[in-house]
Protein backbone atom coordinates (compact mmCIF):
# COMPACT_ATOMS: atom_id res chain seq x y z
CA UNK A 1 0.00 0.00 0.00
CA UNK A 2 2.96 2.32 0.47
CA UNK A 3 3.24 2.70 -3.31
CA UNK A 4 0.29 5.12 -3.04
CA UNK A 5 2.54 7.49 -1.10
CA UNK A 6 5.89 6.67 -2.70
CA UNK A 7 4.74 6.60 -6.32
CA UNK A 8 2.30 9.48 -6.23
CA UNK A 9 2.31 11.84 -9.18
CA UNK A 10 2.68 15.49 -8.21
CA UNK A 11 1.34 18.40 -10.22
CA UNK A 12 4.05 19.54 -12.59
CA UNK A 13 4.86 21.78 -15.53
CA UNK A 14 7.88 22.48 -17.72
CA UNK A 15 10.78 24.01 -15.84
CA UNK A 16 12.10 27.37 -16.98
CA UNK A 17 15.84 27.64 -16.23
CA UNK A 18 16.71 30.08 -13.46
CA UNK A 19 19.42 31.64 -15.62
CA UNK A 20 17.02 32.39 -18.49
CA UNK A 21 17.29 36.05 -19.46
CA UNK A 22 13.57 36.88 -19.22
CA UNK A 23 11.47 39.09 -16.99
CA UNK A 24 9.27 37.66 -14.25
CA UNK A 25 6.14 38.47 -16.26
CA UNK A 26 7.46 36.46 -19.21
CA UNK A 27 8.53 33.65 -16.88
CA UNK A 28 4.94 33.36 -15.67
CA UNK A 29 3.55 33.54 -19.23
CA UNK A 30 6.05 31.10 -20.79
CA UNK A 31 3.96 28.02 -20.02
CA UNK A 32 0.63 27.56 -21.86
CA UNK A 33 -2.45 27.36 -19.67
CA UNK A 34 -5.79 25.65 -20.12
CA UNK A 35 -8.95 25.39 -18.04
CA UNK A 36 -9.80 22.12 -16.27
CA UNK A 37 -13.00 21.98 -14.20
CA UNK A 38 -13.09 25.75 -14.03
CA UNK A 39 -9.48 26.06 -12.81
CA UNK A 40 -6.62 27.50 -14.83
CA UNK A 41 -3.75 24.97 -15.01
CA UNK A 42 -0.31 24.98 -16.59
CA UNK A 43 0.38 22.62 -19.46
CA UNK A 44 2.29 19.58 -18.18
CA UNK A 45 4.18 18.68 -21.33
CA UNK A 46 4.93 21.83 -23.30
CA UNK A 47 6.05 25.42 -23.02
CA UNK A 48 6.39 28.31 -25.41
CA UNK A 49 9.71 28.39 -27.26
CA UNK A 50 12.24 29.83 -24.83
CA UNK A 51 14.18 31.48 -27.67
CA UNK A 52 11.06 33.35 -28.80
CA UNK A 53 10.16 34.31 -25.22
CA UNK A 54 13.72 35.61 -24.67
CA UNK A 55 13.53 37.72 -27.84
CA UNK A 56 10.20 39.23 -26.78
CA UNK A 57 11.47 39.86 -23.26
CA UNK A 58 14.58 41.70 -24.48
CA UNK A 59 12.34 43.94 -26.63
CA UNK A 60 10.71 45.10 -23.37
CA UNK A 61 7.29 43.94 -24.51
CA UNK A 62 4.70 42.66 -22.07
CA UNK A 63 2.98 39.24 -22.36
CA UNK A 64 -0.35 41.09 -22.41
CA UNK A 65 0.66 42.89 -25.63
CA UNK A 66 1.55 39.68 -27.50
CA UNK A 67 -0.74 37.00 -28.92
CA UNK A 68 0.85 33.98 -27.20
CA UNK A 69 -0.91 31.46 -29.44
CA UNK A 70 1.35 32.56 -32.33
CA UNK A 71 4.49 31.55 -30.43
CA UNK A 72 5.65 28.01 -31.27
CA UNK A 73 5.63 25.46 -28.47
CA UNK A 74 8.35 22.99 -27.48
CA UNK A 75 8.60 20.06 -25.10
CA UNK A 76 10.04 20.19 -21.61
CA UNK A 77 13.67 20.52 -22.69
CA UNK A 78 14.92 21.51 -19.22
CA UNK A 79 12.89 18.99 -17.24
CA UNK A 80 9.91 19.63 -14.99
CA UNK A 81 9.07 21.70 -11.93
CA UNK A 82 7.02 19.79 -9.35
CA UNK A 83 4.51 20.97 -6.79
CA UNK A 84 6.00 20.13 -3.38
CA UNK A 85 3.06 21.14 -1.20
CA UNK A 86 1.90 17.54 -0.64
CA UNK A 87 5.07 15.48 -1.14
CA UNK A 88 8.62 16.75 -0.92
CA UNK A 89 9.60 14.21 -3.55
CA UNK A 90 8.40 10.91 -4.98
CA UNK A 91 9.90 8.18 -7.12
CA UNK A 92 8.36 9.87 -10.13
CA UNK A 93 9.96 13.23 -9.38
CA UNK A 94 13.42 11.76 -8.91
CA UNK A 95 13.33 8.72 -11.21
CA UNK A 96 14.71 6.25 -8.67
CA UNK A 97 15.01 3.51 -11.26
CA UNK A 98 16.26 4.38 -14.73
CA UNK A 99 13.56 2.25 -16.39
CA UNK A 100 10.05 1.01 -15.68
CA UNK A 101 11.18 -2.59 -16.12
CA UNK A 102 13.87 -2.24 -13.43
CA UNK A 103 11.36 -0.66 -11.05
CA UNK A 104 8.96 -3.59 -11.61
CA UNK A 105 11.73 -6.13 -10.93
CA UNK A 106 12.77 -4.30 -7.74
CA UNK A 107 9.16 -4.05 -6.59
CA UNK A 108 8.64 -7.78 -7.26
CA UNK A 109 11.74 -8.67 -5.23
CA UNK A 110 10.53 -6.51 -2.36
CA UNK A 111 7.14 -8.22 -2.33
CA UNK A 112 8.70 -11.67 -2.67
CA UNK A 113 11.04 -11.14 0.29
CA UNK A 114 8.35 -9.48 2.40
CA UNK A 115 5.97 -12.43 2.25
CA UNK A 116 8.75 -14.92 3.00
CA UNK A 117 9.82 -12.95 6.10
CA UNK A 118 6.24 -12.72 7.30
CA UNK A 119 5.51 -16.41 6.77
CA UNK A 120 8.74 -17.60 8.38
CA UNK A 121 8.12 -15.41 11.47
CA UNK A 122 4.54 -16.72 11.67
CA UNK A 123 5.57 -20.38 11.37
CA UNK A 124 8.40 -19.98 13.88
CA UNK A 125 6.06 -18.30 16.37
CA UNK A 126 3.36 -20.96 16.08
CA UNK A 127 5.86 -23.81 16.45
CA UNK A 128 7.67 -22.40 19.48
CA UNK A 129 4.61 -21.35 21.49
CA UNK A 130 2.14 -23.74 23.07
CA UNK A 131 -1.60 -23.93 23.65
CA UNK A 132 -3.43 -20.68 24.22
CA UNK A 133 -0.37 -18.56 23.45
CA UNK A 134 -0.22 -20.13 19.99
CA UNK A 135 -3.80 -19.13 19.24
CA UNK A 136 -3.24 -15.65 20.61
CA UNK A 137 0.00 -15.26 18.65
CA UNK A 138 -1.45 -16.51 15.36
CA UNK A 139 -4.43 -14.18 15.68
CA UNK A 140 -2.78 -11.03 16.97
CA UNK A 141 0.67 -11.12 15.42
CA UNK A 142 -0.21 -11.72 11.82
CA UNK A 143 -3.58 -10.13 11.28
CA UNK A 144 -3.51 -7.34 13.84
CA UNK A 145 -0.05 -6.24 12.72
CA UNK A 146 -1.25 -5.80 9.13
CA UNK A 147 -4.28 -3.79 10.28
CA UNK A 148 -2.19 -1.62 12.59
CA UNK A 149 0.41 -1.09 9.88
CA UNK A 150 -2.16 0.00 7.34
CA UNK A 151 -3.72 2.38 9.86
CA UNK A 152 -0.35 3.91 10.78
CA UNK A 153 0.96 4.20 7.21
CA UNK A 154 -0.85 7.46 6.33
CA UNK A 155 0.41 9.10 9.54
CA UNK A 156 3.98 7.93 8.89
CA UNK A 157 3.81 9.08 5.26
CA UNK A 158 2.45 12.45 6.38
CA UNK A 159 5.35 12.86 8.81
CA UNK A 160 8.04 11.65 6.40
CA UNK A 161 7.31 13.49 3.16
CA UNK A 162 10.44 12.34 1.35
CA UNK A 163 9.94 8.98 -0.34
CA UNK A 164 13.43 7.68 0.48
CA UNK A 165 12.96 8.37 4.19
CA UNK A 166 9.56 6.68 4.06
CA UNK A 167 11.01 3.57 2.43
CA UNK A 168 13.88 3.45 4.94
CA UNK A 169 11.47 3.71 7.86
CA UNK A 170 9.18 1.00 6.48
CA UNK A 171 12.06 -1.30 5.52
CA UNK A 172 13.76 -0.78 8.86
CA UNK A 173 10.75 -2.25 10.61
CA UNK A 174 11.31 -5.51 8.70
CA UNK A 175 14.67 -5.97 10.42
CA UNK A 176 12.72 -6.75 13.59
CA UNK A 177 11.42 -9.87 11.84
CA UNK A 178 14.98 -11.16 11.50
CA UNK A 179 15.52 -11.20 15.29
CA UNK A 180 13.68 -14.53 15.93
CA UNK A 181 15.82 -16.24 13.29
CA UNK A 182 18.87 -16.04 15.58
CA UNK A 183 17.32 -18.51 18.03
Amino acid sequence: MYIVFVGASSNHHCRIPENANITEAWREASIPTHTVNGELQYSKCSRYSLDEITKLSTLNSSPVEVNLTNIPQEGCVNGWAYDQSTFYSTIITEAFCPSWELFCVAYFCLGFSQISLTLSAFVLGTEVLSGTLRVLFSTLSSFLSYCTGYMLLPAIAFGLRHWRTLLLALSGLNILQLVPLWW
